[in-house]
């Protein structure tokens, strides 16, 4: 059974995010389960990803705040690409 290119392109995109992220967390000298949470919930889908992730990855005194971070600006960032998206389609048009 073949999963498709399709299928095939998304699971290599979401893991390389992770992959990506989880090399940026060792590059700036934090833990590299920080860096496979940061990569998940962008790669997957923002907050409830990490939420979810949070709970079976990360063990770690700083595993409250490192999912609030991660929850935050992954929000953030989904917020100002929501608001930008129409603006530059708008110009582009």
């Amino acid at each position: 059974m073949s999963l498709g290119w399709k299928t095939t392109a998304l699971l290599l995109a979401i893991g390389s995010t992770i992959l990506v992220g989880v090399v940026l967390a060792k590059w700036l000298g934090l833990q590299k389960r920080f860096g496979a949470l940061v990569g998940e919930a962008v790669g997957i889908r923002g907050a409830s990803a990490a939420t979810a992730t949070a709970a079976v990855l990360l063990e770690s005194r700083h595993k409250a705040r490192n999912t609030l971070v991660t929850i935050i600006v992954v929000n953030s960032l989904s917020t100002i690409a929501m608001v930008l998206y129409p603006v530059i389609a708008d110009l582009l048009h």
